[in-house]
């Protein structure tokens, strides 16, 4: 009988301490909670990209009259492409161009585009913005 309990009584110990291993566990499972992530680290993970000064010009002539707009685009986020897109309205006509570029975190770049317009007299109007595609 001594022989028995001997035998069992290990067992019993192993069987006790398997149990709190799996209670610990467990409890440890629960006290920390799973989080995912924020927006701020998504938006993080892609460029942030802003125009930070804008200036435009023109040049010509009657039949060969441009308008010249010149743009910095900086990049407050991630390394990446940034699509800018130039607008330049005058009257009722507008012509959009884009261009294309990848700026590194804190990168600043300088665009130019050059609008071949026709001269209607009047007032004409740029607008540039850039953004991530």
């Amino acid at each position: 009988m001594f022989k028995k309990i001997i035998l069992l009584a290990p067992l019993a110990l192993i069987s006790l301490a398997g149990f709190a291993c799996n209670e610990s566990s467990a409890s440890a499972n629960t006290t920390a909670p799973r989080t995912t992530p924020t927006p701020v680290l998504q938006a993080a993970i892609k460029p942030q990209p802003r125009v930070t000064a804008l200036t435009a010009s023109t040049a010509g002539f009657v039949d060969d009259y441009y308008v010249i707009v010149e743009a910095i685009v900086k990049n407050d986020g991630a390394d990446g492409l940034v699509l800018v897109t130039a607008d330049m309205a005058q009257g009722t006509d507008k012509i959009t161009k884009q261009i294309p570029i990848s700026l590194t975190k804190g990168e600043s770049q300088p665009i130019r585009f050059v609008f071949p317009v026709k001269w209607k007299g009047g007032e004409w109007t740029p607008s540039v913005k850039a953004e991530v595609p």
